[in-house]
């Protein structure tokens, strides 16, 4: 993985690999994420992820540090970028 900073924020790069054994196949991972502090203990971010076999998605999301360190609540949403075009949304602790 990288991560480098940039203009205030981060973007990170993933780039991996996994196994399938059921299937009996191996599939090439990526994704790109951009992390930039929006405001008051507020953190942005947007992502793109995907594989050598399907459309890619995208997900936003905003973090709320509520303790330094220790704390923090998130959202997100994202769709996959493909015909009937599922979609997620979480909240997380």
């Amino acid at each position: 993985m990288v991560t480098t900073p940039l203009a205030g924020g981060w973007v990170h790069g993933n780039l991996g690999t996994a196994h399938h054994r059921a299937q009996r196949r191996d599939t090439t991972t990526w994704g790109v994420a951009i992390e930039r502090p929006a405001f008051a203990g507020v953190d942005a971010l947007a992502e793109l992820v995907g594989d050598d076999r399907e459309a890619p998605a995208w997900n936003v999301g905003l973090r709320w540090q509520a303790l330094a360190g220790v704390l923090f609540v998130d959202a997100s949403y994202g769709r996959a970028m493909r015909s009937g075009r599922p979609a997620l949304a979480t909240v997380g602790m």
